[in-house]
């Protein structure tokens, strides 16, 4: 049994029947398949308001994104999906992670992702898998203090990748899969030793 304590999963996409939500939830699965603690965060389900540093100043963080805040802050790390549009992150994936940037009063976490390992990937229709968009996730999550692992994972075509139910078909990314989910369940492990 693993001793990472929880890992939160989470898109980038909003879209209705999205490859990296499908992509996330297979995640999940693979995360309880080696004993680890997760969580999906769908990011769908709140109200996430366009940052304003104006309506931040009037009303604070919104109510949807305190929730998120502290659902969060507990977590031993992240693992992230997201598509890439025009080779860069998603505005709702910017968008977040601007909001949980901000500090909270009164509480002692300065950011939810600082010190936190993250591990990135994504699934795209096109033959480059989002690489690009990785590429400028990983710099998004460094920039907010986060350890973003090395290791990433790119499904190119992954239109033909997952069938009708969200279920990974590709034997040579599920194996990639695997291999990511448990090397970042041991780092994760290690880490949590090293903080002892």
């Amino acid at each position: 049994m693993s001793q990472t304590g929880n890992i939160v999963v989470f898109s980038g996409s909003l879209r209705d029947h999205s490859i990296n939500v499908m992509l996330a939830k297979t995640v999940v699965n693979e995360l309880e398949s080696e004993g680890a603690s997760s969580t999906f965060l769908d990011l769908r389900n709140f109200d996430i308001p366009l940052y304003n540093g104006d309506s931040e100043d009037r009303n604070g963080l919104p109510e949807d994104l305190c929730l998120i805040h502290e659902q969060i802050s507990t977590a031993r790390g992240f693992i992230v999906t997201s598509p890439e549009y025009n080779g860069f992150f998603t505005p709702l994936l910017k968008n977040f992670v601007d909001w949980l940037s901000r500090p909270v009063p009164d509480h002692l976490v300065a950011g939810p992702f600082r010190r936190k390992p993250v591990l990135l990937m994504s699934a795209s229709p096109g033959k480059l898998g989002g690489v690009r968009g990785l590429q400028a996730s990983r710099q998004l999550f460094s920039n907010v203090g986060a350890f973003v692992s090395p290791d990433q994972l790119s499904i190119p075509f992954a239109g033909d990748c997952f069938d009708a139910t969200g279920f990974l078909t590709s034997d040579q990314h599920t194996r990639r899969l695997k291999k990511l989910t448990r090397q970042f369940v041991l780092e994760l492990d290690g880490f949590s030793l090293q903080g002892k």
